[in-house]
């Protein structure tokens, strides 16, 4: 009989797998893991070397999920230049990654943070070009969180909103 645990996160998602089938079916690196002692186990040793037992549970501490989804851009594509979270929900800003060229491409991508897995794509893009150093008004568009739960759009030069919208009628 194939040994198996339960790794369970705070969040109250779990699997029962190997650790690396855990992380595939929970979309998260597992950094460590806890058992029921409070005790994090040595990533060398075996599972008969820690003492665990067919069934155990183990909580698993994972890595941010910001810092995962930052670290999910490709940066010869995209330089992560800030982010901004508000509840389940994280806008991040990022800058086309060029050479020798004028203008700068920004982009922003809204994330949903419980529904994000490793390759999602974002749940609203926007980008805009800055043209200031030409003496041009930027162009585009730009989104930030607004009141009461809502997402702007914006004009990129003017800050004119172009539209407003309920973060819940963009939920997965």
């Amino acid at each position: 009989m194939a040994t198996s645990l339960r790794i369970t996160l705070l969040s109250g998602e779990e699997a029962t797998h190997s650790v690396e089938l855990a992380e595939d079916k929970l979309g998260k690196k597992i950094q460590s893991l806890v058992d029921k002692d409070s005790r994090t186990l040595d990533d060398k040793q075996t599972i008969l070397e820690a003492g665990l037992k067919d069934g155990d549970t183990l909580t698993a501490v994972v890595e941010d999920i910001l810092e995962q989804i930052k670290k999910s851009f490709n940066p010869k594509h995209h330089i992560v230049t800030g982010s901004s979270r508000h509840g389940d929900w994280v806008l991040i800003h990022a800058v086309d990654n060029q050479d020798r060229k004028e203008e700068d491409y920004h982009n922003c991508f809204l994330f949903h943070l419980p529904s994000w897995k490793p390759g999602a794509t974002p749940v609203k893009k926007t980008g805009w070009t800055d043209n200031m150093c030409m003496g041009v008004r930027d162009d585009g568009s730009k989104l930030e969180f607004g009141p009461e739960d809502t997402l702007l759009e914006k004009e990129a030069g003017w800050g004119k909103v172009v539209e407003t919208i309920e973060l819940k009628s963009l939920l997965p």
